[in-house]
């Protein structure tokens, strides 16, 4: 038996890798408990949270001037709510953001 492969088909299989690879992110929630312009306050923040949280990503961003902890990658806001209302009782500044998130881990 022959097979005929279309030259097409491998051109829209790689360009469809390629985008898939570039948008490695998309629009979702995650959950600020710190921002202040001081890094190693950040820092404490983070440490503090993964602590008690080690599966969940904590990410420290920079943003002039601020230094922000942000967790989660949570693709809406029902799924970010039940973290949230845990953490508001434990961290001075909690607040629910939209923001660019990472794909879950397979």
């Amino acid at each position: 038996m022959i097979y005929y492969k279309s030259l097409s088909l491998d051109t829209l299989v790689e360009n469809t890798l390629e985008t898939n690879k570039k948008e490695s992110t998309y629009s979702g929630y995650r959950i600020q408990i710190y921002s202040n312009p001081s890094r190693e306050e950040a820092k404490k923040i983070k440490s503090k949270f993964l602590k008690e949280y080690p599966h969940i990503r904590a990410y420290l961003i920079y943003k002039q001037p601020y230094f922000k902890v942000r967790i989660g990658d949570f693709r809406n806001r029902i799924e970010a709510q039940k973290l949230y209302h845990d953490l508001v009782d434990k961290f001075s500044s909690v607040f629910l953001v939209p923001d660019k998130i990472n794909f879950p881990d397979l």
